[in-house]
Order: structure tokens, then C-alpha cells, then sequence
């Protein structure tokens, strides 16, 4: 349905958002997992949260939801900013003290909305489990005696 009609998922979200935020607040259900001490700990504050600190109204409902499909979020830019700064993008080699390692290099393949044939899973797997494990991993072993 999403893939076919945008607006009348978003219609649904809305009006599944209008229920949970405008509606009756005893009917709200929170789900929280964790071990009993856990659990107690974070009682007070979840029963909390639900009576006074969940939103009653979330903007303008006739405002249309963008498509994040095709517009990008508006944290998007910042969280990515951010990413980079703390940890920049590198090149990084990770010492292992094996007598077999291995090394991957990943990419995109296909541009985004390609068709893909079933062929290319048949050829993905025979590589995987074939020819990488019989001819690399299995020559390999008998190489340096495994």
C-alpha cells in the first residue's frame, strides 16, 4: 500500500497519531522490557511521561506530511555533520591474530530502482559458497596446514 499510495498511508499515520495523542489517555499502552530492578527503577517516570509529558498536539494537522522518500529529513544534514566531525571517515585496518583472515571491500553495485535479475543471486551464492570457500578458503588452509 505504501508503495502505491502515498497519501492515503499518511492519511492512516495521521489518524492513528490523532488517537494515540487526542484521545483518551487511559487507553495508551507503553511497553518496556528489562530485568525486575530495572523495571522498578523506571516505573515512577514512564506512568509519568504518559500523564503529563506526552504530546496532546504534534503541529498543524492539515500541514502535509513531506515524502521522506524523495525530501530529506530535517536532521538529516545536521546528524551527518556531526558523524563527521567525531569520527571522520578513514581507511582502518584491524590487526587479528589468526592464521586466516579476510578482506572485503563493499559497494554499490546497482544503481537504486534497477532491476536485478534472479540470475545474479544464483551467481551471488555459487561465489559465496563455491568458488570463495574452494578455491581461497580451502587452498589456503592447506597452504599454511590448518
Amino acid at each position: 500500500m505504501v508503495a502505491s499510495d502515498w497519501g492515503k498511508f499518511v492519511v492512516r499515520l495521521k489518524r492513528l497519531r490523532n488517537l494515540i495523542l487526542n484521545g483518551n489517555r487511559s487507553g495508551v499502552i507503553m511497553n518496556l522490557t528489562g530485568d525486575r530492578r530495572v523495571l522498578d527503577a523506571i516505573l515512577d517516570k514512564a506512568e509519568d511521561f504518559l500523564a503529563n509529558d506526552l504530546p496532546v498536539d504534534l503541529g498543524n494537522p492539515s500541514e502535509p506530511t513531506p515524502d521522506f522518500r524523495v525530501v530529506e529529513h530535517p536532521w538529516v544534514e545536521k546528524a551527518r555533520e556531526d558523524m563527521l566531525k567525531s569520527n571522520p571517515v578513514r581507511d582502518e585496518g584491524i590487526v587479528v591474530s589468526t592464521q586466516v583472515a579476510y578482506v572485503g571491500e563493499g559497494g554499490r553495485m546497482y544503481d537504486v530502482g534497477e532491476q536485478v535479475k534472479g540470475s545474479t543471486s544464483v551467481v551471488s551464492h555459487y561465489l559465496t559458497t563455491g568458488y570463495m570457500w574452494d578455491v581461497i578458503r580451502a587452498k589456503v588452509s592447506k597452504v599454511i596446514n590448518l
